[in-house]
């Protein structure tokens, strides 16, 4: 009888460690769907501000969503980073916020209570993630090996941080990783600057990355939110990864054809075939980019209107490309992803 029971508290113990592993995956799913992640891939890039006066740091909020990056990770490093985030969650409710260096379940508390959305670790501690879900926030983990995100992917986890990024071996670091761990979402830190952004972010398995060159302390002590503003909008360019793929140039006069024909030939990127759908007599520049869901956020952003009755899918649903409204010098603009 003793055997039996015991054979029966093994499985009901059992049971309820299932039942708590899929109650922790819905509660992970519900958060997710909230559009926390969602929003982060489309910024793509996280602005780290290390805040050592409170009060500057809804300018720095300010300047940097001017820049067209609504979104912050305040790291807990200094005695005012709690006030900071306090301050930007009132002032700049837009502002998607997140406290960085969270290491302990009483600054997942904290940082809940001040108003960040999401947290970012340098290093996995699963009580801090576990506290992180119970409070209804993002939690964005610390990994540097194959290990470390095995043990993310068994809390329930599937998007963190890979730190330090250029050190453990940069991009190259993470298309190894994509391999046995492709429903992986990364956030490099550590290294990251306007020179390397654009080679993190043309590969799929990076929902973001994240970094201080572009709000640095210093920056912020001076008080230079141009400047903050300036580089933000170099940094989304840069991000963006436009380029030139195609030329496609229709002409009605005969006599312009030839010219036509060697102009367009000067560009054969798959750009042409993806924007095959154009219309008889179209001239239109093929122009691609890392990724088109973040393209059109920061290109809307910036004025430019898309016409989405063209947009064309694949069978998956998956956009091929997207067209802009207006036509330039009579040029329609065909954006595609760059594979």
């Amino acid at each position: 009888m003793r055997r039996v029971k015991q054979t029966q508290d093994a499985a009901n113990r059992e049971k309820q460690d299932f039942i708590e592993k899929i109650e922790k995956i819905e509660k992970i799913e519900k958060i997710e769907k909230i559009g926390k992640i969602g929003k982060i891939g489309k910024i793509g890039i996280i602005p780290v501000l290390t805040i050592h006066e409170p009060e500057k740091a809804p300018d720095a909020a300010r300047a940097l969503h001017q820049g067209g990056l609504p979104v912050v990770e305040i790291p807990f490093r200094t005695g005012a980073a709690l006030e900071g985030i306090r301050r930007i969650a009132g002032e700049y409710p837009a502002t998607l916020i997140g406290a960085g260096t969270v290491i302990t379940p009483a600054q997942v508390d904290d940082a809940a209570g001040a108003g960040a959305g999401f947290i970012v670790s340098p290093g996995l501690n699963p009580r801090v993630v576990e506290r992180g879900l119970e409070r209804g926030l993002l939690v964005i983990p610390g990994c540097f090996t194959p290990s470390d995100i095995e043990a993310a992917l068994g809390l329930g986890i599937s998007t963190v941080k890979l730190f330090p990024a250029e050190q453990a071996g940069g991009a190259a670091y993470i298309k190894a990783l994509a391999g046995p761990f492709g429903q992986v979402r990364f956030v490099p830190t550590g290294g990251i600057s306007q020179e390397n952004i654009g080679a993190y972010l043309a590969l799929k398995p990076v929902l973001a990355v994240g970094g201080s060159w572009i709000a640095g302390a210093g920056h912020i002590r001076a008080g230079d939110f141009a400047g903050i503003t300036r580089r933000a909008k170099a940094a989304v360019l840069a991000a963006l990864g436009i380029s030139l793929e195609g030329v496609i140039l229709s002409a009605k006069d005969e006599r312009a054809l030839p010219i036509a024909g060697i102009l367009s030939g000067l560009f054969s990127g798959t750009g042409c075939k993806d924007c095959k759908d154009r219309e008889d007599g179209e001239s239109a520049l093929l122009l691609g980019v890392n990724n088109l869901e973040r393209a059109v956020f920061h290109l809307t952003n910036q004025g430019i209107v898309f016409n989405h009755a063209r947009t064309t899918r694949d069978a998956r649903g998956n956009i091929i490309n997207v067209y802009a409204e207006d036509t330039p010098g009579g040029l329609t603009l065909c954006f595609f992803e760059k594979t």
